[in-house]
């Protein structure tokens, strides 16, 4: 199951679809989490018909794809799902879609991922964790946003920033889970992050400050995720 898929090229597109397909086998399903077309865009779309991969999204989000890509025109629509209210299946994982917010007139969600007992949470694109701390508590994974360093930002100001969770405001909401949890998680991954008003050294000192100020032990494995290429492979033990 892949998570969004904003690809720009239709050959990079299949690029990724082959590289995990040797790997780890086929991409049965992509959820996405809302229409910006960094997280699902016409050439994903082309690829994924072609490859007879469905996508599942919120109804609001299904309803904003069509209309911006004009899907009702094409003559062999790639299939979009909208979820079912409450938990669902895709193959193994049973999948809860949570709302957090982001850019006016862009519904957008985030995921609670089971797999047996493991709990994974994914969460990007938001400027307010008010209301997500329950979801992020015993998680084994997470993977969450951490967009901007504040004082970068002071220096290269960007309007659009004020739609994105600053790297305080993720240290907060992960030290806070972590405090709540009856476990730690395996690992946590930051991602992401603004090119020009981030990078991996300051999101990942932001968090460890949090935790060493909190006086909450950090004991799973913390990283940023890479910009362009894939990051290694998550074990959860």
């Amino acid at each position: 199951m892949l998570i969004d898929c904003g690809v720009r090229r239709q050959n990079e597109c299949r690029d990724v679809l082959e590289g995990h397909q040797r790997m780890h086998g086929k991409v049965d399903a992509v959820l996405v989490s809302h229409a910006h077309g960094d997280h699902m865009s016409y050439a994903s779309l082309r690829v994924l018909q072609k490859e007879n991969i469905s996508i599942h999204g919120h109804r609001h989000v299904v309803d904003q794809i069509h209309a911006a890509h004009r899907l009702s025109e094409w003559a062999d629509p790639p299939t979009l799902r909208a979820l079912p209210p409450g938990p669902f299946r895709v193959g193994d994982f049973s999948i809860r879609a949570i709302e957090v917010p982001h850019a006016p007139h862009f519904p957008n969600y985030g995921f609670v991922i089971m797999a047996g007992d493991r709990k994974v949470v994914i969460c990007t694109d938001l400027h307010d964790a008010t209301g997500l701390l329950e979801h992020f508590v015993d998680a084994d994974f997470i993977f969450v946003e951490a967009n901007h360093d504040l004082a970068l930002l002071r220096e290269h100001p960007n309007p659009s920033s004020h739609y994105h969770l600053n790297n305080q405001k993720t240290a907060k909401l992960l030290c806070d889970a972590v405090r709540q949890s009856s476990k730690t998680p395996s690992a946590v991954m930051l991602g992401h992050l603004s090119h020009q008003r981030n990078s991996a050294e300051l999101a990942v000192r932001d968090v460890k400050l949090q935790f060493e100020r909190a006086q909450v032990p950090m004991t799973f494995d913390l990283s940023a995720a890479p910009r362009v290429e894939p990051s290694g492979i998550i074990r959860l033990g």
